[in-house]
């Protein structure tokens, strides 16, 4: 996986397990080139099972500790353009950098600033935006991508910007027709089935595809065993 994503749902459709099923493919696939960094703002529950992986580079959980792990994300992402400048490569391919650094946000919805009215909150998360905003638009040849996942799909919390940017969409069944279109740009997710796991998935064309169940049994046989060699 080597794009920025979207991935959307309505309650109890299946988005949550979507995302760790992503990240425990990462991990089991490519543990010694994957680099996490993980942002709850439901619960700080969701990536508990994470939390022991070599692979993690920060674990946040609420917007104070979401800046600060975006802040370093950032000058990670400098550091890998300067090199890749200083010795004339035009991206991490052609450096023959393995490492891909990928930064899942769970519930986007909550980093928001429109709409927020304590004034210092409202401050850190436009600086969260600001970050998030650069790393979608730049990230990709330095190795860096963004996971945007939400359940409350609307224009201020997936702005065009964001969209532009993620040329890869999982929507599972949302409330209405205009959540379908802010997260795919069209009707449809509305009228999938009612059945858990059940998505759209949007690249140049749609796919409707079945999500599979991702067992917290799996996800902790993998993380035992996915350390770096």
């Amino acid at each position: 996986m080597q794009k920025h994503m979207i991935i959307a749902g309505a309650t109890d459709q299946g988005k949550s397990n979507v995302v760790k099923l992503i990240i425990t493919q990462l991990l089991e696939r490519k543990p010694n080139e994957t680099i996490l960094t993980l942002v709850d703002l439901k619960s700080g529950l969701a990536f508990n099972r994470f939390k022991k992986c070599e692979q993690i580079n920060a674990i946040a959980t609420d917007i104070q500790s979401t800046l600060t792990a975006l802040q370093g994300v950032k000058m990670q992402m400098e550091g890998v353009f300067k090199h890749l400048d200083e010795n004339g490569f035009e991206d991490v391919k052609e450096a023959k950098i393995k490492y891909r650094h990928f930064i899942f946000i769970d519930e986007c919805a909550e980093l928001a600033s429109k709409g927020e009215v304590d004034s210092e909150r409202k401050e850190i998360k436009q600086q969260c935006e600001t970050i998030l905003s650069d790393i979608s638009r730049r990230g990709r040849a330095a190795g860096f991508y963004v996971i945007y996942s939400t359940q409350y799909p609307t224009a201020d919390v997936l702005s065009t910007q964001i969209k532009q940017q993620c040329d890869a969409r999982i929507c599972l069944r949302v409330k209405n027709d205009y959540a379908s279109k802010v997260v795919l740009d069209q009707e449809g997710a509305e009228k999938l089935p009612e059945i858990k796991g059940r998505a759209i998935y949007q690249t140049a064309k749609n796919t409707m595809l079945q999500i599979p169940f991702i067992s917290n049994n799996y996800i902790e046989g993998v993380v035992k065993r996915c350390g770096r060699n």
